[in-house]
């Protein structure tokens, strides 16, 4: 079964609550992680990898944390995965590598029918933008998120 990580997840989640914020609005890590109560050493890994590829920009000192560096607009969903967790793969046959860790791999006939399925999920998680995946938490961030996160 294909499933999204946790870490993606919470920067998907991130993203999105970092857009409801006023511009250029610094956030810490602290405050994110305890509006959707995630474990902040995780937390602190995907904003980092977000950071290092330009989706947020790090602010350091006192006072310091995250703001976005671009519009949820134009982030995909599938370029927050891939940040977090490397190349998106429904089977770990088409993982780079991924023979290894297949038995049938040369005489499977499904390869190439998975591989388009593959794809095809590749193109619709570039179509979608963390904007319209959090936009409906996004009218009232805080109180969404927070009666979210107690309930």
């Amino acid at each position: 079964m294909l499933t999204l990580t946790k870490a993606s997840g919470y920067g998907i989640l991130a993203l999105g609550y970092l857009s409801g914020k006023p511009d250029n609005t610094v956030v810490s890590t602290r405050e994110i992680s305890e509006v959707f109560s995630l474990p902040s050493e995780l937390l602190a890994k995907v904003l980092q990898r977000l950071s290092k590829q330009g989706l947020l920009k790090a602010h350091q000192g006192r006072g310091g944390g995250y703001s976005l560096a671009r519009l949820t607009d134009d982030i995909s969903v599938a370029e927050v995965v891939e940040v977090i967790e490397g190349p998106i793969t429904v089977a770990v046959c088409l993982k780079e590598g991924g023979a290894e860790h297949c038995d049938q791999f040369e005489y499977c006939t499904i390869k190439s029918p998975i591989e388009e399925v593959q794809q095809q999920l590749i193109e619709l998680f570039r179509t979608i933008t963390v904007a319209q995946i959090t936009q409906g938490a996004l009218e009232c961030p805080e109180k969404t998120y927070l009666s979210a996160s107690r309930g």
